[in-house]
């Protein structure tokens, strides 16, 4: 059995579209959760009534066997809560579940069968704990996975430079993966957006990091399972297309952003990599850096757009 956990965040048409085109490409049997966050019950109700699915409680104590399950939480519960909740979910109502799959929603499954090849690759590797697929955005680029991690100093110089790297962080190169990888293997981690697990793994890991509410979530359970000598596979053989940053784009903006980012990372490096006092004083000091030129940046933008709409003001008055 493979569960299949959806956090959504006002993303309504986007997580109908999935459940009705991508869910049923899904051949190997299976429960579906969505989550749906910092949503109204009404806009919830809604959401499940488009999808066929069955509005339920986190707490409920039976579900019977239909779904999709939709919880209604009023709370914004991030990438790492949203997800715990809707793996817990399922794992208290099917026990015997042994696969959890965690998806986006603006995601296309290209390769068929894909969900039933990524079970073989950890029925097959049994210190292989999650595995994702190749991701592609809608150019056909590759969002390339992370061969090792990105060293504290290497994340300092990008948040102090980060105006000057015309949107090209120092690690595109140094530690991913190659593109045009063709051959699966070992990594440090692959992308949440569409990441299948071994249950029994993933809840032995202490499942997904709460302490982060956006990014880092997938390198952080990454530094969790490598006690257990637990790992992360990239099998590039099987495809999907990733529609990157739609709900991100409409709904946070770039200072918002920044300072997630900022603090997921802080929180690895502190907790995680074991960076010492006074790396971790310096980080804050290249974040604040960060942050100043985001904030510059974001206030020169919102000055271009005020006068081209003053100047499409002037245009179309009579």
């Amino acid at each position: 059995m493979l569960g299949i956990v959806l956090v959504v965040y006002k993303s309504f048409e986007d997580t109908v579209s999935f459940v009705k085109h991508e869910l049923p490409k899904i051949g190997c049997p299976n429960k579906a959760v969505i989550v749906d966050v910092a949503a109204a019950l009404a806009s919830t109700q809604r959401l499940a009534a488009a999808c066929g699915g069955v509005l339920v409680a986190a707490d409920a104590e039976s579900v019977g066997e239909g779904g999709p399950f939709v919880l209604h939480a009023a709370a914004n519960l991030g990438y790492a809560k949203g997800n715990n909740l809707g793996a817990r979910f399922l794992l208290r109502h099917f026990p015997g579940m042994q696969w959890l799959l965690f998806s986006n929603t603006d995601v296309e499954l290209l390769t068929p069968r894909l969900t039933e090849a990524l079970i073989a690759v950890l029925q097959d590797r049994a210190d292989v704990a999650c595995v994702g697929p190749k991701v592609l955005s809608p150019d056909g680029t590759e969002q390339l996975p992370f061969d090792k991690p990105i060293p504290i100093g290497t994340a300092m110089w990008h948040n102090v430079a980060f105006p000057f790297l015309r949107g090209r962080p120092p690690w595109e190169t140094a530690y991913k993966l190659r593109p045009g990888t063709s051959v699966g293997q070992y990594c440090y981690w692959v992308s949440g957006c569409f990441l299948m697990s071994r249950a029994a793994d993933f809840v032995a890991a202490g499942m997904f990091d709460e302490e982060t509410f956006l990014y880092g979530e997938e390198v952080i359970l990454s530094e969790r399972l490598r006690p257990r000598e637990r790992h992360f596979y990239y099998e590039p053989s099987l495809e999907i297309r990733h529609h990157c940053g739609k709900t991100i784009s409409r709904y946070l903006q770039n200072p918002a952003l920044a300072r997630i980012d900022l603090a997921s990372s802080l929180h690895y490096y502190r907790t995680y990599r074991r960076a010492n006092a006074a790396l971790i004083l310096l980080f804050r000091c290249c974040g604040a850096i960060r942050l100043l030129w985001v904030r510059l940046a974001y206030a020169r933008y919102e000055r271009r757009r005020a006068r081209a709409l003053r100047a499409e003001e002037a245009r179309s008055a009579p």
